[in-house]
């Protein structure tokens, strides 16, 4: 679901799932309205991403992980990053994130070579 109108979310009765993707549809506001929206008609929001960064796939394993009855998210674009921003990098594993005792810092080398790139270009 990019731009969820009032007529998609009328229609939405005849479906099991929405699958959002924050980053298109404004945000994490959003994203949690129409969590809300869908949990009220009984059907299950996936939390979906765009091949952000590691970063950014946190931050949505994080939001998926907030919203209430939200078993699933499509989050395994990390193995489609050569490299990435932070370290360690984000990774899932068969299909999931431990969250728990993982937080991101900046990857310095990696940064330091692509801001020498963007000089040089």
């Amino acid at each position: 679901m990019r731009d969820p109108d009032s007529d998609t979310l009328r229609a939405a009765d005849c479906v099991a799932a929405w699958v959002v993707k924050p980053t298109l549809l404004g945000g994490f506001a959003t994203t949690i309205e129409l969590a809300v929206a869908a949990r009220s008609r009984g059907i299950t929001c996936v939390v979906s991403s765009c091949f952000e960064s590691g970063l950014g796939l946190w931050a949505l394993a994080h939001l998926a992980a907030a919203i209430p009855d939200s078993t699933t998210a499509g989050l395994g674009t990390d193995r489609w990053l050569a490299e990435d921003l932070i370290e360690p990098p984000f990774s899932s594993a068969r299909g999931q994130v431990d969250l728990a005792d993982w937080v991101p810092a900046p990857a310095p080398e990696t940064l330091r070579r692509l801001h020498l790139q963007e000089v040089r270009a």
